[in-house]
């Protein structure tokens, strides 16, 4: 079922105010560069948990395996790029202008990926669901579907994307949720 474009937006918009926040970079970046965890299957999770819609495994994982490709020939190697180039110096007066290209391309790749995952979306709120709990379950399928058993998102991670996302939680409830077993 295709979303109109106000989601598409609506989760990018998502995506750049969570961006702003020091602690969520850091987190997300320790995610992708440590454990290898692609940021906008999370971003993805995080959005639709906050609007209360839980991730189906079927559908999340066809739509892991749609972006794969995207993410592997064009975001990857874009920011292999980027990364790569040296800071401008006096024998490289153009790198910082290279580097600002290929962040623009990056990131307009990250929103084309963003595209590709709300384009499949099959959603509908659950209200059974407490807003921490759907989120919870959105990053535990996450990790999971992403192949990551063995470097799961630990708990100050979780903390911090929780903490940032669930409007509702208090910091009581956030202590007892990470305490609970099993959460990621």
């Amino acid at each position: 079922m295709n979303q109109p474009n106000h989601d598409i937006n609506a989760l990018w918009s998502f995506s750049t105010e969570l961006w702003q926040h020091r602690d969520v970079q850091h987190t997300l970046m320790g995610l992708q560069d440590q454990q290898g965890y692609r940021i906008n299957p999370i971003l993805f999770a995080l959005w639709l948990g906050t609007r209360g819609i839980p991730l189906h495994e079927t559908s999340f994982a066809g739509q892991l395996k749609a972006t794969q490709a995207w993410y592997a020939q064009v975001i990857n190697p874009i920011r292999c790029a980027r990364r790569a180039t040296p800071l401008a110096n006096d024998a490289l007066p153009a790198a910082s202008q290279i580097i600002q290209t290929l962040l623009d391309a990056e990131l307009a790749a990250e929103q084309e990926e963003q595209r590709q995952l709300c384009a499949s979306l099959e959603a509908k709120p659950d209200k059974h669901l407490s807003e921490a709990d759907c989120l919870l379950h959105n990053l535990r399928l996450c990790s999971r579907l992403l192949g990551h058993e063995q470097a799961k998102i630990d708990r100050p991670a979780l903390a911090i994307l929780l903490g940032r996302c669930a409007t509702s939680l208090t910091e009581t409830d956030l202590k007892l949720l990470l305490e609970t077993p099993n959460n990621l």
